[in-house]
């Protein structure tokens, strides 16, 4: 299978992981609790598509990866600071590598490479790569160092913990160590009632909802052939193009924060009504919010902290504008292996950076006004549909670019 929330085997077994679980948890020591979630993880992970292929390699990354942290945290200063860097850079590498392997063939060399990391199709390395990252990241931190006992073990179960190793949302390393080594919450019948809620949801939303918006949006029926297309058709398209993502990925991550919170691991949540947004930074701060908070805190911060030492006569707008282009062409090059994905988050990063722009010198020449058209539901309905559209028309760019390109020569503007 490419993904587990589709699949009533997969909550078969995933309802007799649980109760196993829950009936060890009163008499199992924190460390031994990672080692039986190794086991549940591993044993999803294993009927996973491909799994054969990419199981062996993952075995020998997850080996590299959490040597290098063990040995940072037993470490300081710039031996430390290199092992951690080492361990953050052999994550993108293999991440560029694995995903960008149609580069080889671009260029006419590594033909049996490429073809090689094309049969292994490593299902879930966009994610284990933040996870990754963030581990070596935290083992500088005091909190981490104070629970280093096992702390390898950890490291383990949460790198390849499966109810979000496919599609998140992403946790950190840290509250994951901490909430692991505080003792076990009781399973109230309001919480496994909101926890099948929750889950059953998310499969409606999956199996019903994402498969509707689907089948009325660009990839569904309606937009085959070479016809002309109407605008009208072909923004209706695009908005139910959009709804199908929203319904798909929030359907995921509402299933797996369930299922995790029954193996007492907290996931974060990942969306908060991003149809609602009304403006590119509200929508990056309700949609995929894990992944906006991790880009924020890891690539954003640092890289306006770095401008703006390094070139003291740097506006710290024109530093942050410089970052948040990086930042999101960063996001775009994750999201996907092919060009129109870096032109996808370049397409959002000079949209939050106008807005940012925008919002400087409203704040400083007219800050009453601002402060009233925030006010004003007219203005918030406004800037809420032009957000809709915003979103739903840059997901053209989510297409290869001909295709995207042989939609707009087809509508009739």
């Amino acid at each position: 299978m490419l993904n587990f929330y589709v699949s009533l085997w997969f909550f078969i077994q995933v309802a007799a992981a649980i109760v196993l679980f829950r009936l060890s948890l009163p008499v199992l020591p924190n460390w031994f609790r990672q080692v039986l979630l190794l086991g549940v993880s591993a044993y999803f992970l294993s009927s996973l598509a491909n799994a054969l292929n990419f199981g062996p390699v993952l075995l020998v990354y997850l080996a590299l990866v959490i040597s290098l942290g063990q040995a940072a945290l037993l470490t300081k200063g710039r031996m430390q600071s290199a092992l951690i860097t080492g361990g953050c850079v052999f994550a993108v590498l293999v991440l560029a590598v694995f995903k960008y392997a149609y580069v080889f063939e671009s260029v006419n060399v590594g033909m049996s490479l490429a073809n090689q990391l094309r049969a292994l199709h490593w299902i879930g390395i966009s994610y284990l790569t933040f996870k990754a990252i963030d581990y070596c990241l935290t083992m500088r931190l005091p909190s981490v160092a104070a629970q280093r006992k096992n702390s390898w073990l950890f490291a383990a179960s949460y790198l390849v913990f499966f109810p979000a190793f496919i599609s998140g949302p992403i946790n950190r390393f840290a509250p994951y160590l901490a909430e692991q080594n505080a003792p076990p919450r009781a399973m109230s019948a309001i919480r496994v009632r909101n926890n099948v809620l929750r889950a059953s949801l998310g499969v409606v939303k999956i199996l019903f909802f994402a498969k509707v918006a689907r089948a009325y949006s660009l990839l569904g029926p309606e937009l085959e052939g070479t016809s002309p297309i109407s605008l009208l058709r072909l923004s209706r398209s695009l908005y139910c193009y959009y709804l199908y993502f929203y319904f798909d990925f929030s359907g995921y991550c509402d299933a797996a924060i369930a299922v995790a919170d029954f193996l007492e691991v907290r996931l974060p949540e990942n969306f908060r009504y991003p149809l609602l947004s009304s403006s590119p930074q509200d929508f990056w701060n309700r949609w995929h919010i894990t992944l906006s908070h991790w880009v924020r805190d890891r690539v954003f911060f640092p890289l306006v902290r770095l401008l703006v030492t390094r070139f003291s006569a740097l506006p710290t707008l024109l530093a942050s504008v410089v970052s948040i282009a990086i930042t999101f062409t960063l996001v775009g090059a994750w999201h996907g292996d092919r060009p129109n994905w870096i032109l996808y988050g370049t397409y959002h990063g000079i949209a939050l950076s106008a807005e940012l722009c925008y919002r400087s010198l409203m704040e400083r020449f007219c800050p009453d006004l601002y402060e009233r058209l925030l006010r004003a539901r007219a203005y918030r309905a406004v800037t809420t549909f032009l957000t809709f559209n915003f979103v739903a028309w840059g997901l053209l760019l989510t297409l290869p670019l001909p295709t995207a390109w042989a939609f707009i020569q087809r509508t009739n503007f």
